[in-house]
């Protein structure tokens, strides 16, 4: 068991959750009353690529256009929930890490178009 104070000082744990969609998910697990808050949740899927066993981690939710990483699902969502191995969390992890990296670039890349959008314009403007 992995736990650690999350939201409102509430216990957290990273978990593997499958939903009754059939998704499994992996993230931060925040137990509150008859909702689940999830942080970070990841889709993970087990695939043969190659012959070579691999796990797939991807965002859950399109991180383009939410605000932030948190999601509250109700409990009956949940088909069951498991804790990962100690190798599944160090890749969780460093999936979360590079995804933040991403959006942090992606946002700075977009200021910096937007800025040079608005110089472009200005240099459009006839004397």
């Amino acid at each position: 068991m992995n736990l650690e104070m999350g939201l409102d000082g509430l216990s957290t744990e990273i978990k593997i959750i499958r939903l009754v969609t059939g998704e499994d998910l992996i993230a931060y697990v925040t137990f509150k009353d008859d909702e689940i808050i999830l942080e970070n949740a990841l889709n993970i899927m087990a695939k043969n690529i190659e012959g070579n066993n691999v796990i797939l981690f991807y965002p859950w939710l399109p991180i383009e256009i939410v605000e932030d990483s948190v999601s509250i699902i109700r409990k009956e969502m949940i088909m069951t929930m498991v804790d990962p191995k100690m190798k599944i969390i160090e890749k969780y992890f460093s999936v979360v890490e590079e995804l933040a990296a991403f959006m942090r670039n992606k946002e700075e890349d977009q200021n910096l178009e937007e800025q040079s959008s608005l110089q472009m314009n200005y240099s459009d403007i006839p004397n």
